[in-house]
């Protein structure tokens, strides 16, 4: 019992089962006589906090407000490594290097999800879908597939053509506790952006949204560029291709409908910075990288290329920045930190000039002077006709990591923000890719199952992995890292006491299994511990 105007504090202790990480989905009704808190859910790390305002027949990931609204609130995700003990599995190391099958190249992104990777070929109307084995480097059984318009159908391997057509670029988002995978794509009978859903766990479609009263995608043939966007929790921003004036479409996985707060055709009709385009025509390419919750969008047509920021965190255009402004200089957008390793900024990366101009976050020039030599004999090129808008580098602890087809054969590029150099030892070496060509590279991402292992992909269908930390091969080993923070064992604000004495491998036997093993303890600030590392 407790009087009325006080505030009362419960806690859900979930103890997940020993061996492999369970999904978690932990749902809640705020009790009768009571009212919830604004920004009181706290949520352990790797989950998503959600809320409903209907007794739970729908979840947004957004709180609403006013706070007082919440009848329901719920946490989702994987399990993580609990920070008094558990069991951390070690995944599979993955094959040396893997083929894109015979799917024709054109993959935009690397999308590795519970121990196979995928892909999405763009205007490859015949079976977009592509599935391999991380361990083996083998295509899964029943890809390349097509994926059915209606939820449920289950994926065809036929030839004929799908229903929709991916741009070179486009966001995708996947649930990691269901398998769903989300991504923006064009509608081929209506011209219309449409939202595909594909079960990944159950080869099945769960449906698809179109934007029936969105202007339609610039460009009615297979072969089209600019549906670039982020992700901000479940919900997904695409460009609307490359028109007079792009905005920014938003679609919400957790309620399968456009974003709250999206006009009634589901885009941001103001305040996403890109202006007219000049002489009334269209862009026709378009990109755009992600930097915290902000998305840094260029589009393109002839001499008018602009570049503008907008923020998903309050859905409008950057603000107390310099954006939007023209860029004299052609490219993909390339990622730059401080000498801490922290996000600061921009390049626009690459023209026929090979000029590099760089920016701040708040889209002020600024020099890298270091980086733009470097640049200018290793860009993260596309060298088909046309594609400067590919290209697009990864920034990854402090690092940001590319490969460039400016170099013969290709190859792969690391460099170090605290040293402002291409990192010391790194490998740069590629195997030739298939038909001898180039990479023709795309874009680069990251494992969040096996640290410090990168993916890159590109217009050749080679699908690249790397060691972040010395370039060479992720294939034959494999990393697992366990978060260890006190803090968050607990959440009844008292002060605790929590220490970690052993590291055991379990099931594992050396030379068998393996033939070497390494341990790195690192502090708050990822920097090793003096004599373990």
């Amino acid at each position: 019992m407790t009087a009325s105007g006080n505030t009362v504090r419960y806690v859900i202790s979930v103890t997940p089962p020993a061996g492999a990480p369970s999904t978690i989905a932990i749902s809640d009704v705020i009790p009768a006589g009571t009212q919830y808190i604004a920004g009181s859910l706290k949520t352990p790390p790797s989950t998503v906090a959600m809320w409903s305002t209907n007794s739970g027949g729908s979840y947004v990931s957004t709180e609403p407000s006013p706070a007082s609204s919440v009848t329901n609130v719920r946490i989702e995700g994987a399990s993580v490594v609990a920070d008094r003990g558990n069991v951390a599995p070690i995944p599979l190391p993955p094959a040396g290097s893997i083929s894109g099958g015979s799917t024709g190249g054109d993959g935009w992104r690397v999308i590795p999800y519970n121990g196979k990777v995928y892909t999405l070929y763009h205007h490859w109307k015949n079976r977009p879908l592509y599935c391999a084995d991380v361990a083996t480097g083998a295509t899964c059984a029943g890809y390349p597939a097509n994926i059915p318009a209606a939820s449920g159908g289950t994926f065809t391997t036929a030839s004929a053509d799908g229903y929709f057509v991916t741009a070179g670029q486009f966001p995708e988002y996947v649930n990691r506790a269901t398998g769903q995978l989300y991504f923006f794509a064009k509608n081929i009978a209506t011209q219309r952006m449409v939202v595909v859903c594909a079960n990944l766990n159950t080869q099945q479609s769960c449906g698809s949204y179109e934007f029936s009263t969105a202007p339609t995608v610039v460009g009615t043939s297979a072969d089209f560029f600019g549906m670039d966007g982020g992700v901000n929790g479940t919900q997904i921003y695409a460009l609307t291709s490359a028109t007079n004036q792009p905005t920014y479409a938003c679609y919400d996985a957790s309620t399968n409908a456009p974003c709250v707060g999206t006009a009634a055709d589901g885009t941001f009709s103001a305040g996403t910075g890109f202006p007219t385009a000049a002489g009334g025509g269209d862009y026709n390419t378009g990109q755009a990288i992600q930097i915290g919750t902000r998305i840094y969008g260029y589009v393109g047509t002839g001499a008018d290329r602009r570049i503008s920021c907008f923020d998903m965190a309050t859905n409008a255009q950057c603000g107390g920045g310099n954006f939007p402004f023209n860029s004299a200089t052609l490219g993909p957008l390339f990622p730059t930190a401080n000498t801490g390793g922290a996000a600061d900024g921009f390049c626009v990366a690459w023209d026929a000039a090979v000029a590099t101009t760089c920016y701040s976050l708040a889209g002020a020039a600024q020099t890298k002077p270091n980086l733009s030599a470097a640049l200018s004999t290793r860009k993260p090129e596309y060298t088909g006709g046309g594609g400067y808008a590919y290209g697009t580098a990864l920034l990854y602890n402090g690092k940001t990591y590319w490969i460039s087809d400016s170099t013969t054969p290709s190859q792969k590029f690391c460099w170090d923000w605290s040293t402002d150099a291409l990192c010391a030892g790194f490998n740069t070496t590629l195997t030739a890719s298939s038909g001898g060509a180039g990479d023709r590279f795309y874009e680069m991402t990251s494992d969040p199952d096996r640290p410090n292992c990168l993916w890159g992909l590109g217009d050749a269908g080679q699908i690249r992995s790397f060691d972040a930390r010395d370039g060479s091969s992720c294939g034959g080993k494999t990393t697992v890292q366990v978060p260890a923070k006190p803090s968050v064992a607990y959440c009844d604000g008292k002060p605790h006491t929590v220490t970690w004495n052993q590291v055991q491998l379990f099931g594992l036997t050396s030379p068998t299994h393996f033939t070497s093993a390494t341990l790195t303890i690192r502090d708050s600030a990822g920097n090793p511990v003096s004599g373990f590392n």
